[in-house]
């Protein structure tokens, strides 16, 4: 009899292991574009005026970081480039930031045109 009491908790611990620290998808949406007035007018200025220096532009992003898991995280510094039709327009990189368990964050990421 004890035996199967043993068992069955067993199978009952595993099984809420299983369903509990289960890997679930992150999620992320950019909340605010952080753009200089410099950097405004300089792409202004690239647009109207094509015969213009190449300008280079920088800015950052605040992104809302959803961690839908059980256990909290640290997320090291990303790297991403920012494509449209298989060309480069961006280099953006993302702070070191922890992510708690089954909250959000505030995460800044910093682009700067190629």
């Amino acid at each position: 009899m004890c035996c199967l009491c043993s068992c069955s908790l067993s199978i009952v611990l595993i099984t809420l292991l299983v369903v509990f620290l289960q890997p679930r998808e992150p999620e992320w949406q950019v909340n605010k574009l952080i753009v200089p007035p410099a950097t405004l007018q300089s792409c202004i200025q690239a647009i109207t005026a094509p015969d213009s220096k190449i300008a280079t532009i920088g800015l950052d992003a605040l992104v809302d970081f959803n961690n839908p898991n059980y256990i909290g995280a640290e997320a090291g510094e990303g790297l991403f480039a920012v494509t449209w039709k298989g060309h480069e327009l961006a280099s953006v990189t993302t702070d070191r930031k922890w992510a708690p368990a089954r909250n959000r964050s505030l995460i800044t990421a910093h682009s700067t045109s190629v």
